[in-house]
């Protein structure tokens, strides 16, 4: 959705008008991490299932492509492999 007007300003954001993209997208990245850190604790709150959080964020994170399939995908198996590989007690 293109939100210019005739004036090469942006109607819907205000980019044009003095305000920089990058400060709008670093106060935005800042509103998230609370969510972010409040998605990693309880991602990291059982103890067993600790190792298959990590690799699954790590693998995600890692940008991994592979065979044309992005990161997320490759995150959730290897995830999902630890955390079928973990020892039962």
């Amino acid at each position: 959705v293109l939100c210019r007007d005739r004036g090469g300003r942006h109607a819907c954001c205000g980019a044009g008008r003095g305000r920089s993209p990058v400060l709008i997208q670093a106060v935005a990245g800042l509103a998230l991490v609370g969510a972010f850190g409040g998605a990693l604790s309880a991602a990291l709150a059982v103890p067993a299932e600790r190792e298959a959080a990590l690799v699954t964020l790590l693998v995600t994170a890692s940008g991994l492509s592979f065979g044309g399939i992005g990161a997320a995908f490759w995150g959730l198996v290897a995830g999902g492999a630890m955390w079928l590989l973990r020892p039962r007690h």
